[in-house]
């Protein structure tokens, strides 16, 4: 039998079957369906971002703020030692100054060489501490890489 012997009538004249339109509003269904789900998601994933935005604007203003204090504190810790070392250095020269009587100017400049010795002292053992701390680390770094090819 050929295609051309059925009857005008039927699936194959252009009618679709109760199945095929039944397929069709589950297809409208479903895809209603995804496109609320594609909006669901969309929606939580704009609050979720604007939730991190948020957080990542208190977090950059908490550090704003966080360094403005340790500034602030910095420059007043700065200042009261800049004045203490004055009143020191004011202190060890009029020491001197009583101690040589008549030669003040000696006292001030034996006060002023002593404090820069001092000073100079200081910053020499400050960096053979800081040298021998980073000669350790290198050599714990080097063991490590050693021990580490070794195994």
């Amino acid at each position: 039998m050929r295609t051309t012997d059925l009857p005008a009538s039927g699936p194959t004249c252009g009618e679709r079957t109760f199945a095929e339109r039944n397929g069709d509003r589950e297809f409208v269904r479903l895809k209603r369906m995804a496109g609320e789900r594609l909006e669901t998601i969309l929606a939580a994933t704009r609050t979720l971002w604007a939730v991190r935005a948020d957080k990542a604007q208190l977090a950059i203003r908490r550090r704003v703020q966080l360094a403005a204090g340790l500034a602030f504190a910095a420059l007043a810790g700065g200042t009261a030692t800049v004045y203490a070392t004055i009143l020191l250095v004011a202190g060890v020269a009029g020491g001197f100054a009583v101690l040589f009587e008549q030669r003040a100017w000696l006292g001030n400049l034996l006060a002023g060489v002593l404090l820069l010795f001092l000073a100079g002292a200081a910053l020499l053992v400050a960096m053979r501490r800081a040298d021998r701390k980073a000669l350790h680390k290198a050599k714990l770094k080097y063991e490590r890489l050693r021990n580490h090819q070794d195994a």
